[in-house]
């Protein structure tokens, strides 16, 4: 597993409730799905076309309101027509007090800007956001931020992007969020 991959899984553990049920949305079967299944109990992985449950997040879910202490979100809500929309799926869906956690590029980061691949094709995020934006889209569907910050899961190397990073944190390459409903 890369180390960008490996060191937000550990990330996500952290914050995860240990004994509710955990539905990871936007799971593909990459490494990370493999990751959470292997560490965590009580997972359902969702995904356009594998996973568990199979579903569009783009329409309503499929499931029970209330059914789970914990969504991981990690790299899809960017990829949504309508994040406003996933964002209140996700709230109808989680019970009181449960967790979501939500990582998305962060588009003041330097690698967003960097890349050349923006507005072609090869691109696939219909969203971008900042902090605020995402820290807005939360509190419309009354969620409570319990913690939130910039990370750089992908500088291991580039020792000026990491300097940069340290010193103006909003420069860093992703957003971490976890709020509880």
């Amino acid at each position: 597993m890369k180390i960008s991959r490996k060191k937000r899984s550990q990330l996500v553990l952290k914050y995860l409730k240990k004994k509710e049920k955990t539905i990871n949305l936007g799971s593909g079967t990459g490494e990370m799905a493999k990751f959470f299944k292997k560490n965590v109990k009580n997972l359902v992985n969702v995904d356009i076309s594998y996973g568990n449950k199979q579903f569009n997040l783009n329409n309503k879910f499929p499931i029970k309101s209330s059914s789970y202490g914990n969504i991981i979100a990690t790299e899809v809500i960017e990829h949504l027509d309508n994040p406003n929309f996933f964002i209140g799926e996700c709230c109808r869906i989680l019970k009181r007090s449960g967790k979501l956690i939500i990582t998305t590029p962060n588009m003041t980061g330097i690698p967003y800007h960097l890349s050349e691949d923006i507005g072609s094709d090869k691109f696939p995020h219909i969203c971008a956001f900042n902090l605020k934006m995402l820290e807005y889209l939360l509190s419309k569907h009354k969620f409570k931020i319990i913690n939130k910050f910039y990370t750089d899961f992908f500088w291991n190397k580039n020792y000026f992007f990491k300097f940069l990073a340290h010193i103006f944190p909003k420069l860093r390459s992703n957003i971490f969020i976890v709020a509880e409903k």
